[in-house]
């Protein structure tokens, strides 16, 4: 990477490939001004003592280099200002795995706070309780009973009836009345009874069972 910059004639203020010692594996810390956004150090996760640091004239024009960048998701942002206002806006308007206000790093090693990725910087987060969820799968279980219920079964025996009628249906066992045209009382009244009956002929016939 630091070589890339060199050839491509970026600013090294400090640091560079000639005071590398490959025999050491030693790399000098290296603070590259404003180098192009195609570049393997601006694409690439850098796990090395390389900084890239480009130059903004407003906190607008941050957020939206932020939001342009080749990784639209860092896995860490960092915000240092004595203003909440500004400090609201660039985390309300950028998206990141993690953020810290005027500290750097330091949330890494906080087991209190999960730590992870957003997108192409990563998945899930680890740290303490976090790292049990992240590795554990939460199986949804949707259970009912096969005591008959007031649809009468709909649900399993797919009766085709009318969306508006069930729910003039449950209006009327809830609120006891409903004043709509074209609707029998004394039927549904009739219906309520016989679903009353079965589903005490089905708790009558699981007591015995029992």
């Amino acid at each position: 990477m630091v070589k890339e910059a060199e050839d491509s004639s970026c600013e090294i203020l400090i640091g560079g490939s000639k005071l590398a010692n490959k025999s050491l594996r030693y790399i000098p810390f290296t603070v590259v001004l404003n180098p192009p956004l195609e570049m393997e150090m601006m694409r690439e996760e850098i796990f090395g003592p390389i900084l890239p640091v480009f130059i903004v004239n407003t906190l607008d024009e941050s957020i939206e280099f932020v939001k342009n960048m080749p990784c639209k998701h860092p896995l860490n942002l960092y915000v240092f200002s004595s203003k909440k206002e500004n400090v609201s806006k660039v985390l309300q308007n950028t998206m990141s795995g993690n953020a810290c206000v005027n500290e750097c790093a330091v949330n890494v090693i906080s087991s209190s706070l999960p730590f992870g990725g957003i997108g192409e910087s990563g998945q899930g987060s680890y740290h303490g309780k976090w790292s049990f969820e992240c590795f554990t799968h939460y199986r949804s279980v949707m259970q009912r009973s096969t005591i008959i219920d007031p649809l009468l079964g709909t649900r399993n025996y797919k009766i085709d009836l009318d969306h508006e009628f069930l729910t003039k249906l449950y209006r009327f066992l809830f609120y006891g009345t409903i004043k709509e045209d074209g609707i029998s009382l004394s039927w549904m009244k009739g219906l309520i009874m016989i679903v009353a009956v079965l589903t005490s002929f089905e708790w009558l016939l699981r007591i015995i069972k029992c």
